[in-house]
């Protein structure tokens, strides 16, 4: 499962700091786990590799069944991003693991809060 979206930097800014913050509602399969991450792209290169936020490239989801989801929060940041009206694509993706050899791993997700922060970097 994976999610884009594009923003735009101000115009005012020479660097920014990004925040992204994503909570949701999860479960994973029994005794399996997901991998989630964030990445970013400056929408000019859309041929380009996405690069991950920090801590990245992944967090991890543990094994919660699907019928008793748990709530999560999960944060990453890019710093000194070149601003200046930059527009930038973000992704979010998350991979299902099979950690017990049946085969079947699976993740579920809903109710998705998806926040980004965006400040002038205090290093520029």
């Amino acid at each position: 499962m994976t999610s884009e979206r594009d923003l735009s930097t101000p115009v005012s800014a020479s660097t920014v700091d990004i925040v992204v913050t994503l909570s949701l509602d999860y479960g994973v399969s029994r005794g399996d786990f997901a991998e989630i991450g964030a990445s970013y792209r400056p929408t000019d290169d859309p041929e380009g590799s996405f690069r991950s936020l920090s801590p990245g490239p992944l967090g991890r989801l543990s094994s919660v069944p699907q019928r008793n989801r748990t709530t999560t929060s999960i944060t990453w940041i890019a710093k000194n991003l070149a601003a200046s009206g930059q527009s930038y694509e973000f992704q979010i993706g998350v991979v299902a693991r099979d950690n017990n050899d049946d085969a079947r791993a699976q993740a579920t997700g809903k109710n998705f809060s998806v926040v980004v922060d965006m400040l002038p970097s205090e290093d520029a």
